[in-house]
């Protein structure tokens, strides 16, 4: 796996490189160095600091998507500011983590992400216990039991389903889903997760969809 890491700071840059030895690892010091590595090279993951010398991790995320490569990102911030979060979601950062972090917790995240890619590419199913998102058939399953959703339930849930383990912005679903962002309205995603949740229940006990207070939600794949 490729991983190109865009972070100014030599001293942790030096550190991340060296535990992800198990990666391939480029480390850029700036953000015009970094989009230049981007484009000649194929890389599996962007790491991107938030605050670089010469931009910010948004704008970086911004050419990276105007692209037509496909590469998961990774933003780094060094505070809980949900305005910044939320706007690097929005702009197709596929996860976040807040300065400072332990390492397992940097390890887990890359995992995830590289495991999301692999499901996307082979595009049949995806397992999260013993529930099953099948991409070919459209349609989720518990156990072999279909769970009898409307359209927008699956999109819903399907989008969370990929997108397990990361904080996902009610303006990220509602744009994914109804695909006009001019008219979101977060009561119509809260209204539709309530009765995802309920047909869940019909299910089991786990609590698979966590609110994230002022964020968004969260498809934990891990209860």
């Amino acid at each position: 796996m490729n991983i190109l890491y865009i972070e100014d700071d030599l001293h942790l840059s030096k550190i991340i490189k060296t535990k992800l030895n198990k990666y391939s690892v480029d480390v850029a010091g700036a953000g015009k160095e970094g989009l230049k590595r981007f484009r000649n090279k194929e890389y599996d993951l962007l790491i991107i600091d938030y605050y670089l010398p010469d931009t910010d991790g948004i704008s970086i995320c911004k050419k990276v998507r105007e692209s037509d490569k496909k590469v998961a990102i990774l933003l780094f911030t060094t505070n809980e500011n949900k305005e910044i979060i939320v706007e690097a979601l929005d702009v197709g950062a596929d996860d976040y983590l807040t300065k400072p972090f332990i390492f397992a917790e940097l390890e887990a995240r890359i995992r995830a992400l590289f495991r999301r890619t692999e499901d996307l590419k082979k595009g049949k199913c995806i397992r999260v216990g013993n529930l099953v998102l099948d991409l070919s058939k459209h349609c989720i399953f518990w156990n072999e039991q279909i769970i009898k959703l409307s359209h927008q339930e699956y999109l819903l849930l399907r989008y969370m389903i990929i997108n397990r383990d990361k904080l996902v912005s009610r303006e990220e679903l509602y744009s994914y889903v109804w695909k006009d962002k001019n008219f979101y309205n977060s009561n119509t995603i809260d209204v539709h997760i309530k009765r995802i949740r309920k047909k869940l229940q019909n299910f089991t006990k786990d609590k698979f969809i966590k609110s994230m207070y002022g964020l968004g939600y969260r498809f934990e794949e891990s209860v």
